[in-house]
Order: structure tokens, then sequence, then C-alpha cells
């Protein structure tokens, strides 16, 4: 996949819903915010806090309102874009321009500025135990490499790597995720790690 360098190019090269995200950016910027690059998609800021990306999927594009769960969300919208991580951030959908109604967008804009404005806080999640599925212990337990490297990592990446695993449905998809994480647990790295930082 290609890494783009500006919004302009991350635009350009959308072959479905680039209208709609033009239109989405231009309700964004004038409401003032300021626009960059965060994890590859179009990302907008108040005062170098970040409030809102527009990305694209297969079937639909979105708004990710980065401290979502603070919103009022009165038109009930907005969902919780991803099973194992999205504690914060909410996404609202749409699969055409006649969803996009400018003044209910600008409204919930607004709502997240004033989050910021505000200088509101998340409230961190209770200290709750670590629930660990049979397939991924019983992997640490024969493992001491691994379960040295597991006890090493921070508790909210030990979090999200077993729910990583206990969301998965089917014992067959348990196996194959593991397959996938334990090279990354060895590598001390975490979960999500590729989605955080600079873009």
């Amino acid at each position: 996949m290609m890494k783009h360098t500006t919004v302009v190019s991350y635009i350009n090269s959308l072959q479905y819903g680039r209208e709609e995200v033009l239109f989405l950016r231009s309700l964004i910027l004038d409401l003032g915010l300021e626009e960059g690059l965060r994890w590859g998609v179009p990302t907008y800021f108040y005062m170098g806090k970040m409030v809102v990306s527009i990305s694209v999927f297969k079937s639909y594009f979105g708004l990710w309102f980065h401290k979502g769960v603070l919103l009022t969300d009165p038109l009930h919208v907005l969902v919780s874009g991803n099973e194992n991580t999205t504690q914060t951030m909410r996404q609202w959908r749409f699969q055409n321009m006649s969803e996009i109604i400018p003044e209910h967008i600008k409204s919930y804009l607004l709502d997240a500025i004033s989050v910021e404005v505000r200088n509101l806080k998340v409230p961190k999640q209770a200290d709750k135990p670590i629930f660990i599925p049979d397939e991924l212990s019983n992997v640490l337990q024969n493992n001491t490499a691994l379960d040295l490297a597991w006890n090493k990592l921070s508790k909210s990446c030990r979090r999200e790597y077993a729910e990583y695993i206990a969301t998965a449905k089917k014992i067959e998809t348990q196996k194959s995720r593991l397959q996938k994480i334990i090279p990354m647990i060895l590598s001390a790295k975490g979960l999500n790690d590729k989605y955080k930082g600079g873009g």
C-alpha cells in the first residue's frame, strides 16, 4: 500500500468516496481546524490535539472522532469501529453523499472541538483483571521464552492481545491469530503499534 505524504495525494488515490471525502474535508476546514496526516489518513487538529480523521474503507467512509466516547451523540450515529481497541474513538459511517447533512456534521465537529477547548479527559478504565483465553494460556505455559516476553509487556498490551484472541469466535481463527501474534510478543511489540505514531 502506498504511503501518502499529503492529504491531497491521499484523496487523489481514492477509488471510492472521493467526492464525499472532499465535501467532509471542506466542512471540517470551515471550522478552522489544522490539517495533517496521522496513520496515513487526513486528520484534523485543534491546538495540536487530534479531533477527527477521515478514513475510507471498502464499503463505507467515515469520520473518526478521537474522543468520540465523550460526545453527546444526539443522533445515535457513533459506533466503536474496532472490536478490540477503540475504547475512546468513535466512528460515524456513511455510504453516499445523501447521508452527509452539513448541519449535523458541523454540530458533531463543534462538540468534538468543545471537548478539546474544555480539555476534557477520557476516564481511565477500571483496572479489571485480564482474562486470558485457554488457547493463549496453553501456548504461554508451554513456551518459556514467550511467557517471559509476555510478562514484560505492559498490562494494556497484554489486555489487547488477550481480547484479540478471545473475540475470535472459531478455534481455527484463534489459532491463526495466535500464530500472528507470537512473533510480535517475542519482539516486545504491541498489537496495534503499527497504527500508532506519526504519519
